[in-house]
């Protein structure tokens, strides 16, 4: 089943009034027997793409903080609910289809992918949105595959 806007601000209202502040929301890509957990911190609508695009925080990469001094990769229920109520002020609807966008660095500075969430599943402190490589067949997918094991293996 796939993860919709509707779902994922639900998801982080409970957490925000359960005060689960240890709850995280987690990318998770499957290769063959090989599974990545990727931390999510942040999440932006995208209308040309009509899809709610869930940002992952690079192993190791710092925290990035705009002109005001606001943190933008906050993995936190409420910082992400920030960029959620942002997008709703789009007047996006409940079912739009939520994905998964990746950043890689490839030595000439970063390469940024889009990826589909094929299913998703909550506990009380998760919500991971996985994707399985195996179903990627777009034009990149080597290369995307290539990034992929130099980066998370």
């Amino acid at each position: 089943m796939l993860l919709t806007f509707g779902v994922l601000k639900k998801t982080l209202e409970d957490w925000i009034k359960s005060d689960s502040t240890n709850s995280r929301i987690i990318a998770r890509l499957i290769n063959g027997d090989s599974v990545v957990d990727i931390a999510v911190g942040g999440a932006f609508y995208l209308s040309g793409f009509e899809a709610m695009w869930l940002i992952t925080k690079r192993r190791g990469q710092d925290d990035i903080f705009d002109d005001h001094g606001l943190l933008l990769n906050d993995e936190t229920p409420s910082g992400i609910y920030n960029d959620v109520i942002k997008a709703e002020a789009e007047q996006i609807d409940s079912s739009t289809q939520v994905g998964i966008e990746i950043w890689f660095d490839d030595g000439d500075g970063e390469i940024q992918y889009r990826i589909a969430s094929h299913s998703y599943l909550i506990d009380e402190q998760s919500l991971i949105v996985q994707h399985d490589l195996r179903k990627n067949n777009d034009e990149y997918k080597e290369e995307f595959l290539q990034l992929f094991n130099e980066q998370y293996n």
